[in-house]
């Protein structure tokens, strides 16, 4: 994924973070964010969403909500890489930058 930051939460007084993401792997691996709820907004392409043992087909504007410590992972449909938002209830924006980008994607 290619991660831009629209926010990191220090110009909105750390109330929350915001993320523009392309998502261009087949799928991320489960995982979960033990300090922030995540949400997704999803801006184009398709992705199925596993949420804590249920899955979400997403497209343009669907948007899924991942409470804190929830597993989850996603899997791209769409032949074009998704676009999207991603949000974080705590500000600091760690769950992109460090966990996110540390956890490797896989495209076949």
């Amino acid at each position: 994924s290619t991660y831009v930051t629209k926010t990191d939460g220090t110009h909105v007084a750390g109330a929350y973070s915001l993320t523009e993401e392309t998502f261009w792997a087949d799928t991320t691996p489960l995982h979960s964010h033990v300090a922030a709820e995540e949400a997704f907004y999803v801006l184009a392409g398709e992705v199925e969403a596993w949420i804590d043992g249920v899955t979400h087909d997403a497209g343009p504007g669907a948007f899924l909500v991942v409470p804190r410590g929830v597993p989850h992972g996603l899997r791209r449909l769409s032949p074009d890489p998704v676009a999207g938002g991603l949000g974080g209830a705590v500000a600091g924006n760690t769950f992109v930058t460090a966990e996110a980008q540390a956890i490797p994607e896989r495209s076949t």
